[in-house]
C-alpha cells in the first residue's frame, strides 16, 4: 500500500511537470546588495540593469539584470559588478521560481562548475589525441596476386555459410521456446519500466509554514514579525501557506520550528515535492525512497 501511494504522488508531479517545465530549469541572478548594506547604496549606480525586490518586510534585495538559464552567463555578469566596486556581489540560485538559501544554493553552483569542468577535461583530451598514422597517411592500394584474389573468395564463402548456419539454429532455438516463458519476459520489462518511470528524481524540500489564510489578500500579522526572511507563498486547498526557509530534510527545519513558533503559534514543519504542498508523512517516505534509490 505504501509503494502504491509513492507510485500515484510521483505519477501525479510528473504530469503535472510535463506541463510546466519551463518553471522547473534552474535559473541564477547576480545579488548585489540589500538594503541594509548601507555602504554599497553609492556603488549601486553603476550595476548594470539594477533590479530591486521588495520583500514583505519592506527591506530590499538589488539585483543585476534578470534571470540566467546558464551559469557561464551569471558568471560573466557577476564579473561586471566586481568590477564596478561591489566585490561582496554572488550568484543566487533560483528553483520553481523560488530562491534558495545560499547553502543550497552553493551546492548547485558546485555542481555547474563540476560539469563545466568535465566537458573543458574532454575538449582538451580529444584536442591533444595523437591521430593514428593511418589518419595522418594514406597509405596506396595494395596489389594482390590472383592466387590472393582466390582465397579471399574461399574465405568470404566459408565465413557466408558459416552465418547462415548460425541463423537457423536460432531460428529452431527461438521456434522450441515454451509460450508461457514469454509472459514472464514481459511483465519482467514493464516491472524494470515501471520502476524507471515511477523512480524520485528529485528530493523534496521542507519548510517552516507560520500560517495560512483564505487569499492573497488578507492581511497575515506574523510577516510584519520577521526579519529579513524570504517568505514564500504555497497555494494548497484554496488557502495561501505563508513559508519560510528551505531545509534539505524534517531535522534541520525541526532546529529551527522552536524560534518561529515564538512569531506565530500555527508554525509547523512541511514537506513540498516538485512545489506541491504535502503533508510531513509522505514528504519523508518520499525522502527515504530518493535515498534508497541513489545509495
Amino acid at each position: 500500500m505504501k509503494n502504491l501511494t509513492l507510485i500515484i504522488v510521483v505519477l501525479m508531479f510528473a504530469l503535472q511537470s510535463s506541463f510546466a517545465a519551463p518553471n522547473q530549469q534552474i535559473k541564477y541572478r547576480i545579488q548585489c546588495a540589500t538594503s541594509a548594506d548601507k555602504d554599497l547604496m553609492v556603488m549601486l549606480e553603476k550595476v548594470p540593469e539594477l533590479m530591486t525586490f521588495t520583500l514583505p518586510t519592506g527591506s530590499k534585495i538589488y539585483f543585476s539584470g534578470g534571470y540566467f538559464n546558464k551559469y557561464q552567463a551569471a558568471e560573466a555578469r557577476l564579473e561586471e559588478v566586481r568590477k564596478v566596486g561591489i566585490k561582496s556581489a554572488f550568484i543566487r540560485v533560483f528553483k520553481y521560481s523560488n530562491m534558495l538559501s545560499k547553502p543550497v544554493g552553493d551546492e548547485y553552483l558546485k555542481n555547474a562548475k563540476n560539469k563545466i569542468a568535465i566537458a573543458e577535461a574532454e575538449k582538451k583530451t580529444l584536442a591533444s589525441a595523437p591521430v593514428s598514422n593511418a589518419v595522418k597517411k594514406e597509405s596506396a592500394p595494395k596489389m594482390y596476386t590472383r592466387e590472393e584474389i582466390e582465397a579471399l573468395k574461399k574465405k568470404a564463402a566459408e565465413r557466408k555459410v558459416k552465418e547462415e548456419k548460425m541463423a537457423a539454429k536460432k531460428e529452431v532455438v527461438k521456434e522450441v521456446v515454451e509460450v508461457e516463458e514469454k509472459p514472464e519476459v514481459i511483465v519482467e520489462n514493464d516491472e524494470k519500466k515501471k520502476e524507471a518511470e515511477y523512480a524520485i528524481d528529485e528530493p523534496p524540500v521542507y519548510k517552516i509554514s507560520l500560517g495560512k489564510t483564505k487569499s492573497k489578500n488578507d492581511k497575515f500579522e506574523a510577516v510584519s514579525k520577521l526579519n529579513d526572511e524570504i517568505i514564500y507563498t504555497h497555494e494548497s486547498n484554496n488557502e495561501i501557506i505563508y513559508a519560510i526557509g528551505f531545509y534539505g530534510n524534517e531535522a534541520a527545519a525541526l532546529k529551527d520550528l522552536a524560534k518561529y513558533r515564538k512569531i506565530s503559534n500555527d508554525a509547523e514543519v512541511i514537506g513540498l515535492y516538485k512545489e506541491k504542498v504535502i503533508s510531513l508523512k509522505l514528504a519523508n517516505q518520499l525522502f527515504e525512497q530518493f535515498n534508497l534509490q541513489n545509495n
